[in-house]
């Protein structure tokens, strides 16, 4: 049981990763439907399973996203059903500009 638990970390913790990395290419907003589609693919298998990501899934992957980002100069922008990257509230560019005067 904690091995099932162990794997489906890992797991969520890769696609959270390749959920920014796909918003950070898109460079911007795109639906929660759109990132379930693209993370839904076919197995390897011969008999072509398709290994469906849920919207669920992917709601709870960008809520830890979310979270990891807190603190930093990026945050996760959500409106209505899309999310996109973007400049924190809390680094204006005003902000940064100054460290570097």
């Amino acid at each position: 049981m904690e091995e099932n638990n162990d794997k489906n970390k890992i797991e969520m913790e890769k696609l959270c990763t390749a959920i920014e990395a796909v918003l950070f290419w898109k460079g911007e907003p795109i639906s929660i439907k759109k990132l379930s589609q693209i993370f839904s693919t076919y197995s390897g298998s011969t008999e072509g399973r398709q290994k469906v990501v849920t919207e669920e899934k992917i709601l709870t992957a960008l809520n830890k996203l979310e979270e990891s980002l807190n603190g930093r100069g990026v945050s996760l922008i959500r409106k209505e059903d899309e999310v996109a990257l973007g400049t924190s509230k809390d680094t204006s560019v005003e902000q940064v500009l100054k460290l570097f005067r």
